[in-house]
């Protein structure tokens, strides 16, 4: 079997392990190169996220406030506007109403002072009738 083939050639053999060697130590590189890529990433965004969170969460909480602040603020007045109004127009729909309570009244009184006086005129017609038949039975 192995008793003719020629022993490796130990320059190649050098030379083979050289590479190896070589090839591990470049992937070794890229694997670390790699891993501190990520963490500088990772780093980075660790950093942004805490830098910007409080300032936006505490920005936002504040323009929030003053917003619902504002609202508040506007919706209270809405309301009392509202209620003005409310009152303005009631106390303006009463006195309309007792203004027409008041026509009503003096056109019933009107219509009964001319209903009194249709009625004197004409039962004053009809005993103007009346006698006026008598006298005509009289002749």
């Amino acid at each position: 079997g192995d008793a003719g083939a020629a022993p490796p050639c130990p320059s190649r053999e050098a030379e083979r392990k050289g590479e190896e060697e070589r090839e591990r130590r470049a992937e070794e590189r890229r694997a670390a190169e790699r891993r501190a890529k990520e963490e500088v990433e990772r780093k980075a965004a660790e950093d942004a996220a805490g830098e910007e969170d409080p300032w936006f969460d505490d920005f936002f909480t504040d323009a929030k406030q003053a917003a619902d602040a504002n609202a508040e603020k506007q919706l209270k007045q809405e309301e009392a506007l509202a209620a003005a109004a409310r009152a303005e127009r009631a106390e303006r729909e009463g006195a309309e109403e007792r203004q027409r309570e008041k026509e009503r009244a003096e056109r019933r009184a009107a219509q009964e002072a001319g209903k009194s006086a249709l009625e004197a005129r004409l039962k004053a017609q009809r005993e103007a009738q009346e006698a006026k038949r008598r006298l005509e039975k009289e002749k």
